[in-house]
């Protein structure tokens, strides 16, 4: 078993909350960044663990890739499994 790096895309799961100049953005009620909105360049900051690529809001997980394999062996037989 082992732990890989994988991007999960949870752009459809944030929401924004617009606070004066700036959007603030929520996973799940949780703050993952903002976005500035000053008249200026918009400009994003995200948590870390967060990442945007293109237009899309990505969270850094680890995943279990090749879980341990299990054997069983049933003897039917001799009624123990």
């Amino acid at each position: 078993m082992t732990l890989e790096r994988k991007k999960l895309n949870v752009t459809d799961r944030v929401t924004g909350k617009l606070q004066g100049e700036r959007m603030e953005l929520f996973m799940e009620n949780e703050p993952i960044g903002f976005l500035n909105l000053d008249g200026t360049k918009p400009s994003f900051a995200l948590q870390n663990g967060f990442e945007l690529d293109g237009n899309q809001i990505f969270k850094m997980t680890d995943v279990v890739s090749d879980p341990d394999k299990k054997y069983v062996d049933c003897d039917y037989e001799n009624g123990w499994c």
